[in-house]
């Protein structure tokens, strides 16, 4: 088998991989091997990552869709949420892959390759020890970004715990058949949902025929791609969109926990992307966390650390952290309570506090409009037992 010595590996070509990659790049004086590996035989367009227009990224440029408008809908009616300034913005995978790649294809200091699985990784003393389906690479530090944390946590008995599971489509309907408003971002439609569940529907318009339409479910256990398929199919219907090409599918699970960003220290692996936490635990937002924590990473790297030694990266700020197990731990003892809290909250704080919040941006008078607008009386009384497991929490880490 063939052995291979780099000076650090990232495993995982997917957001979290590639953003890090591609801001080591971006430093000249980075002096130091990078290799990149991913399962994957290609790179697809299979995937979307939306946020809030609150910060200058290295990928701002990407951003091919923005909505001035963001808006919930229940049975009783919408609420609507402008943006203002702070626009809902949409990256499309194959433009950040293709960006990406062509960078580390002309730079030598990278090596990016596909179609290559773990079979185990071993912390050594002074390495990691990685071996896959070809060879054994000695890393003296490993970024790993692979998708499996949320099982192992799914089974610890960690709690406040939910997987957010989502399937696409992006649907090209009929001229005269269906018109999509441009300027508005569906971000939870409740009208089909049940009482049972954390379900709802999220509608990018992409031009007035065109749209990416996701069911969406939010849960302890897995759900099946089957009911989420068929979630779909029913929204779709109760819509009167019957004639529909479907363009591109997407699916997805994101894990919804705090536990994840507390300790992404594994000896000399530190995990990055949705396994080390990057996902927002309130709402699953990802991206502008994963630039900001490959900014960091890529920063300490070239400012005097030694390979292997332990990396500053990205923490979520303690508040939001309290906040999110508040939030997270009232849902998942009283799923049929979401719907209520979501509308309530986007109707009784002002916009930009409440984007700025969900961003990881908040200012200290944004958590006071936050905590304000949560209708405590209507639903936290109601679920008593969510408020004082955060706040402990809260407390013991003080």
């Amino acid at each position: 088998m063939d052995y291979q010595e780099v000076d650090y590996l990232i495993v995982g070509a997917g957001c979290a991989g590639l953003s890090l990659a591609y801001h080591l790049a971006q430093r000249v004086e980075l002096d130091s091997s990078v290799l990149i590996l991913d399962s994957k035989p290609a790179f697809e367009d299979d995937r979307t990552w939306c946020f809030f227009d609150i910060e200058e990224h290295l990928f701002s440029d990407l951003v091919k869709h923005t909505w001035q408008n963001c808006r919930l809908i229940d049975n009783s009616g919408s609420t609507d949420a402008p943006c203002g300034r702070r626009k809902y913005s949409m990256i499309k995978s194959r433009d950040f892959y293709d960006r990406v790649v062509n960078v580390l294809d002309s730079d030598e200091r990278f090596e990016l390759v596909l179609g290559e699985s773990i079979e185990s990784m071993r912390s050594r003393v002074g390495s990691v020890e990685v071996t896959t389906d070809r060879r054994v690479i000695k890393a003296k530090q490993v970024f790993d970004s692979r998708p499996l944390a949320w099982a192992r946590l799914l089974h610890s008995g960690a709690r406040p715990f939910l997987l957010q599971q989502f399937v696409g489509w992006t649907i090209e309907t009929a001229a005269d058949e269906y018109s999509f408003d441009t300027d508005t971002a569906i971000l939870m439609d409740f009208s089909t949902r049940d009482d049972q569940s954390i379900s709802f529907i999220y509608t990018l318009p992409l031009s007035p025929t065109r749209a990416l339409v996701e069911a969406t479910v939010l849960s302890r256990k897995p759900t099946s791609r089957l009911r989420l398929t068929r979630q779909l199919e029913r929204y779709l219907e109760k819509k009167e969109i019957r004639f529909f090409e479907i363009l591109s599918r997407e699916q997805g699970v994101i894990p919804m926990s705090a536990a994840f960003s507390r300790d992404r220290f594994e000896g000399r692996i530190l995990n990055i992307g949705l396994r080390g936490g990057l996902a927002r635990p309130s709402s699953g937002y990802a991206f502008l966390n994963i630039q900001r924590d490959s900014k960091i990473i890529s920063d300490s790297i070239v400012g005097g650390v030694k390979v292997g030694d332990k990396l500053k990266h990205y923490q979520y700020p303690q508040m939001d952290i309290l906040m999110d197990e508040v939030m997270l731990g009232v849902l998942e003892k009283n799923p049929h309570l979401f719907s209520e809290l979501m509308i309530k909250l986007f109707q009784r704080c002002d916009t930009e506090s409440l984007i700025r919040f969900l961003s990881g941006k908040a200012e200290i008078m944004d958590y006071a409009k936050v905590a304000n607008a949560m209708p405590f009386k209507d639903i936290f009384i109601k679920a008593s037992g969510g408020l004082d497991m955060g706040i402990m929490k809260y407390v013991r880490t003080k």
